[in-house]
């Protein structure tokens, strides 16, 4: 009876094959998410806000990615969310610290449209100090501020959310991360609150410590699995090739 051996050259270059895109399904994706995120959990001064917190006690949370594609590294998308605070209460003014300095300079936020829950900011203050955060222990300085709407058209209230693109050549994730601890200020960012009290005429300022640049989630890929399979259904289709062949052959003396 005749028995068909494949090749060992054939044998270790199938296993090579799977070998290999098994091992490239399991590398981890990216090591960090392009990605900042603040939690505004310190009363800085002045009233404390009377919503209901988040899990980690903070009363907002700003989440800032890179632009993609061709405006990557030109710009950042904010997302500004304060569903700790209460319906009365609202952010006016937001101040970041920055790792990289910026000419002095005011930018016009873009793609940002006001609704029933959702809120634009006024302007956006480049190291020219003009947002006005009172009792927030560095004279409202800030790299980096938003002016959102005071009057009530357009306030950003708690349960209601701001998102926006800031456009700036140089401007990325990266620039917000790492905060730079000799800032005059204490805090990576600060906001101020309007709106506080059963009157609501009180005001206070809340801060955030370091920003934090969350993990990406490390998946495995599924092209190199589908690459794999591949691999392995090849070489079976090619021992069913070789076996009649194979077995047709006259046997050696």
């Amino acid at each position: 009876m005749n028995s068909f051996r494949l090749k060992p050259s054939f044998v270790a270059l199938s296993l090579t094959l799977v070998t290999s895109a098994c091992a490239a399904s399991l590398l981890p994706g990216a090591t960090h998410a392009q990605t900042v995120i603040y939690s505004y959990n310190i009363n800085v001064n002045g009233d404390i806000p009377t919503g209901t917190p988040y899990s980690d006690g903070s009363w907002m949370k700003v989440t800032i990615d890179d632009l993609l594609g061709a405006s990557k590294g030109k710009g950042v998308k904010v997302v500004v969310d304060p569903h700790g605070l209460n319906a009365n209460e609202f952010i006016s003014a937001i101040g970041f610290n920055l790792s990289k300095s910026f000419l002095p300079q005011t930018v016009s936020p873009s793609s940002c449209t006001a609704t029933l829950t959702e809120a634009c900011p006024v302007e956006i203050d480049i190291n020219n100090n003009k947002i006005d955060i009172h009792g927030d222990g560095n004279g409202g300085k800030y790299d980096l501020g938003t002016n959102f709407m005071t009057a009530n058209l357009g306030r950003l209230y708690g349960g209601m959310t701001s998102t926006f693109e800031i456009a700036l050549d140089g401007l990325s994730f990266a620039s917000f991360f790492p905060y730079e601890p000799t800032k005059p200020s204490p805090y990576s960012s600060v906001a101020k609150v309007q709106g506080i009290g059963e009157n609501a005429n009180l005001s206070g300022v809340i801060g955030a410590g370091p920003p934090i640049d969350p993990p990406a989630n490390e998946a495995p890929a599924p092209l190199p699995l589908l690459g794999a399979a591949a691999a392995f259904q090849a070489s079976r289709r090619l021992r069913r090739r070789l076996k009649p062949t194979a077995a047709a052959a006259p046997r050696s003396a």
